[in-house]
């Protein structure tokens, strides 16, 4: 072959490589596949809103990709609201990596990973109609024969499972504002709420007028837990990040001036 010819075929072979190269797709044997953690839960307004079809929002998931995703190498996913059932499930079968909240005093799935830190410690209460006796709570057992609303899944605190209430459990996403609807429409006595910032969001949301009443209880401190499943390596690095992140009242204030 022509010693030009030569060269002409070297270089058309180099062009062909080099496209190549530079066309291959991001998932290709070429490029490092990308850390992923998927996050999620289930609706507790204003911390976590869940929108039919879209990811998960609110003043938690803004906060964590503020404070926390930009210095974890990986792609966050945030993944729709689900059920506190589902979310649960999606925990264990590992396509769910991390649920945003829970409570710590519940029983802890031994199947379930929890992180030892907590971002936030609030007052368990009661949304009442404006129009109710109920003023104060200095007893528990002055509960007794109410019909008060929850939600299903989490446990409620030992001081009221003994009590004679007649608990409604809703099982659907958009729990607060049913239970808060129900107390508009005098259905229930009340409602509970582990901490006071949810009813007070979605009444104020929904144009609802209720009276938040302080129970005697201790505070209630919400945590995250973790898939078994889930990358340990990441969920390392993201426990490190958030034990430091959620320290002091930044997350605290961020959720008191929170506006959708």
């Amino acid at each position: 072959m022509h010693p030009r010819c030569t060269l002409y075929l070297a270089l058309a072979l180099l062009h062909g490589a080099a496209v190549a190269a530079a066309t291959a797709p991001a998932d290709s044997p070429q490029q490092p596949t990308a850390r992923v953690l998927r996050l999620g839960g289930f609706e507790v307004a204003p911390m976590l809103i869940g929108k039919p079809n879209e990811p998960i929002g609110g003043v938690l998931p803004e906060f964590v990709a503020r404070e926390i995703a930009p210095h974890l190498q990986a792609r966050f996913i945030w993944m729709p609201a689900t059920s506190y059932a589902r979310a649960l499930q999606s925990l264990r079968d590992g396509s769910l990596d991390i649920l945003l909240s829970d409570i710590r005093e519940a029983e802890h799935p031994p199947d379930i990973g929890r992180f030892d830190w907590d971002y936030l410690e609030a007052s368990p209460c009661l949304a009442v109609a404006t129009s109710s006796l109920l003023l104060e709570v200095h007893d528990l057992h002055e509960l007794g024969g109410m019909t008060i609303a929850w939600v299903a899944g989490p446990a409620l605190p030992p001081e009221l499972r003994s009590l004679q209430i007649k608990w409604h459990w809703p099982s659907m996403q958009n729990w607060q504002s049913t239970n808060l609807r129900m107390l508009s429409m005098g259905r229930i006595d009340a409602a509970y709420f582990a901490n006071p910032y949810s009813p007070a969001y979605v009444a104020r949301k929904q144009g609802l007028a209720i009276r938040l009443v302080t129970l005697p209880l201790p505070p209630t401190h919400f945590t995250m837990f973790y898939s078994v499943h889930a990358d340990p390596a990441l969920i390392q690095a993201f426990d490190a990040l958030a034990s430091q992140a959620f320290k002091g009242e930044r997350f605290r204030r961020a959720l008191e001036q929170y506006e959708e």
